[in-house]
């Protein structure tokens, strides 16, 4: 299986869902915040998941990040 990790920096909504659901794994959740950390089960990268309010719904935000800002921000080590 290959990710889309390379190409990608942002998804959002479905294509967020759908890239969630095929490549990454939850590693760590701030309920708190509302944000979750995802790491890809193939290149291990990171990506954490933020929500945009919206009418009815809040809207999934993926975003690609870089190893220190999850050691700095997220208290969490990469899986070597």
């Amino acid at each position: 299986m290959k990710c889309q990790c390379e190409r990608r920096e942002v998804l959002k909504d479905n294509e967020a869902t759908l890239f969630k659901r095929n490549f990454l794994e939850l590693k760590k959740y701030d309920s708190l915040n509302w944000k979750n950390l995802y790491q890809c089960k193939v290149c291990h990268v990171f990506w954490e998941e933020t929500f945009e309010e919206a009418r009815w719904v809040d809207i999934p935000i993926l975003q690609k990040v870089k190893d220190e800002y999850v050691r700095n921000n997220w208290d969490f080590e990469k899986e070597k």
